[in-house]
């Protein structure tokens, strides 16, 4: 909440992923009334889906990767890493996220932050059936980047931990 205050008054503005499960319980890192606070100084809201299920693996050795979600239930997560989650269960990972988020604050959320930062084709294919124009992943993932992508699903991030300096 803070960084968000601050790049306002500097007359910049964030993309806030958020979890739609947690901000509707209160599990996440903004509450709804942080969240509606910061989209009326211009901020904008992405997905990071309902429970921060990993909707795809990187590539290589994922022996210490863990598909768990941040909070919630494991209902629509899969405990086994060497399993992903099924296409019906991607689509409503990221559909279920976008409506409740859109219902909640009442503005559309165009955007998909993916969980881990990992997509595949099944999730990009979720994202386009879900509405979402721009998603974002970890340049690392397909050995690019930052300025490196092919289309506004695949946009690269990066992470920006507590703490990090300028």
């Amino acid at each position: 909440f803070e960084a968000a205050q601050i790049l306002h008054r500097y007359g910049y503005t964030a993309l806030l992923g958020s979890i739609s499960n947690h901000v509707v319980t209160g599990g996440d890192k903004l509450n709804q009334a942080q969240i509606a606070e910061l989209l009326t100084q211009g901020h904008e809201l992405a997905s990071h889906t309902s429970e921060h299920c990993a909707l795809a693996l990187p590539a290589g050795n994922y022996a210490n990767f863990y598909a768990t979600p941040t909070g919630g239930t494991w209902e629509n997560c899969n405990p086994n890493v060497a399993s992903l989650l099924n296409q019906n269960q991607v689509a409503f990972q990221l559909g279920d996220s976008k409506a409740v988020m859109e219902k909640t604050f009442g503005v559309a959320v165009r955007a998909i932050i993916y969980p881990y930062g990992y997509y595949n084709d099944i999730t990009y294919q979720e994202s386009l059936n879900a509405g979402y124009v721009l998603g974002f992943r970890f340049p690392s993932q397909v050995n690019q980047d930052i300025h490196s992508y092919s289309h506004t699903l695949e946009l690269p991030r990066m992470r920006i931990m507590r703490g990090a300096s300028l």
